[in-house]
């Protein structure tokens, strides 16, 4: 069985879990399944980056677990801390079926990544994958966090959901209201030196940005 069609079997399981726990189909939030261009350009991504045997990752934004899924499932050996406000009746049953498939892999902190990123500033990590608050302050101030924990680790990647190519503020208007945010936070970002630009990548209304911090 092919990597995306093992990885499609186990995104149709987290369906059936968030069928059987959402209050009703407005429940539930987007997810990179929605957009399988996106688990491509997540594991060419992680593939390209001289990590070590056994990657940190956290990740800022759980929901379901869809992008939870796709990295464990594509690097066997990785460690994923996630941050989630858990909010939907669907996160927890989804983050016990992926703990049971990938046990001691992925540890889930039930909190606001603006509170709960401070208190991980002694922990190291090779990726920050941000895809929490699309607000612009959120957005910015996710990118703030991680970096202060990226400076005390060393060279680290981050990728930004929801990053469309960067235009003039009037023009970005026109694009979906969920990348404002984060467009603008990975600008500045840029424009201060905090991150080295990897690549830019859309598909379908959505974004998706690769750097490393500086």
């Amino acid at each position: 069985m092919s990597f995306n069609m093992s990885l499609n079997k186990l995104f149709t399981d987290l369906s059936k879990i968030i069928l059987n726990n959402q209050k009703d189909k407005s429940d539930e939030e987007g997810h990179i399944a929605q957009s399988p261009y996106f688990c491509n350009i997540l594991s060419e991504t992680i593939n390209m980056l001289p990590l070590s045997q056994a990657p940190r990752v956290l990740q800022i934004g759980f929901n379901a677990g869809h992008s939870t899924l796709g990295m464990l499932k594509l690097c066997p050996n990785i460690q994923i801390v996630s941050v989630d406000l858990g909010e939907h009746g669907y996160t927890k049953p989804c983050n016990e079926y992926i703990s049971n498939l990938f046990p001691g892999q992925h540890t889930l902190i039930i909190g606001n990544s603006l509170e709960v990123l401070p208190k991980l500033t002694e922990q190291v990590f090779d990726i920050f994958f941000i895809d929490g608050g699309h607000q612009y302050e959120t957005a910015f101030k996710d990118l703030e966090n991680c970096h202060a924990i990226a400076k005390r680790g060393g060279a680290a990647c981050v990728i930004l959901d929801d990053v469309i190519r960067f235009l003039p503020e009037a023009q970005i208007v026109s694009h979906a209201p969920y990348t404002i945010g984060p467009t603008k936070a990975w600008g500045e970002f840029l424009s201060d030196g905090k991150i080295f630009h990897l690549g830019q990548f859309e598909h379908r209304n959505r974004g998706m940005a690769t750097g490393l911090f500086c």
